[in-house]
């Protein structure tokens, strides 16, 4: 497809077709006949979360199901593509998925000696990677991707130990953002269940607090206007407060006030 970013000299750009063993995709047709209460499990794109695989343990086939299927068999390594709806995203397939199956996903076996599956769950994720993808998308109501058109992708390929650093760094940041969408979630969480303790539930009025109107127990007055001309009044100088100095925080940036006189 043609890469214009620059990289390392020692680095490659190639296709992705010539770096990989297989590029297929899962069984694509109605699944109301195909799930069973036991079997294989079989993964669907709601199961792929950027570099992770999340199985819920719901979707199962017959072993008979994944035989005659068995081209979408995943192994340790291969990488999973989403490839309608949320296109693009990716995950590797770990020890605990191998030999499990999919439906309507691209399957990628990367050839071990010049790709690790990580490093190409990464590219994906990245803004090359996702700008290369959007140029192939297909239809209007529902975002798509051929598994045909993937194989032309262009990669950048470090060598196998780069691949490992960076594939590392960024599954650290993966994580990372993990965590801080869970201390954030725990920190709502807090802060609503405080407010309860402190006012009640102010749409049912639990603590049959009485109501008014902010006027009646509040002077509500303007600042001044910087640049007003006070002519022929006499004036002093005071620090002026700004709405550059108010932030969420439980005092204004005092350190910042300048004065007006």
């Amino acid at each position: 497809m043609g890469i214009t970013a620059s990289f390392p000299k020692h680095w490659k750009v190639v296709s992705l077709d010539s770096v990989v063993t297989r590029l297929t995709n899962g069984y694509v047709g109605p699944t109301r006949e195909i799930y069973v209460p036991q079997g294989i499990p079989y993964l669907l794109a709601r199961h792929v979360k950027r570099n992770r695989l999340t199985f819920d343990g719901k979707t199962f086939v017959s072993p008979e199901f994944n035989e005659k299927n068995s081209k979408s068999i995943l192994k340790e390594g291969d990488v999973l593509m989403v490839q309608s709806g949320h296109i693009g995203e990716t995950a590797v397939v770990t020890k605990e998925h191998e030999g499990h199956n999919c439906h309507a996903m691209i399957v990628i076996t990367p050839k071990a000696e010049r790709l690790l599956g990580s490093y190409l769950s990464c590219f994906f994720h990245s803004k090359l990677g996702r700008s290369q993808l959007d140029q192939l998308e297909t239809g209007i109501t529902l975002q798509h991707l051929n598994c045909r058109d993937v194989k032309d992708v262009d990669i950048p390929l470090p060598p196998i130990a780069e691949q490992k650093r960076i594939a590392a760094i960024a599954q650290k940041c993966d994580r990372l953002r993990r965590t801080r969408r869970y201390t954030q979630q725990l920190s709502d969480s807090y802060l609503r269940s405080v407010f309860l303790e402190m006012f009640g539930n102010l749409e049912t009025n639990s603590n049959g607090w009485e109501f008014c109107e902010l006027g009646d127990v509040a002077d509500i007055a303007s600042g001044v206007t910087k640049g007003q001309k006070f002519n022929g009044r006499q004036t002093v100088t005071v620090p002026y407060l700004r709405v550059a100095n108010v932030q969420l925080t439980v005092r204004p940036f005092l350190s910042e006030v300048v004065t007006l006189g």
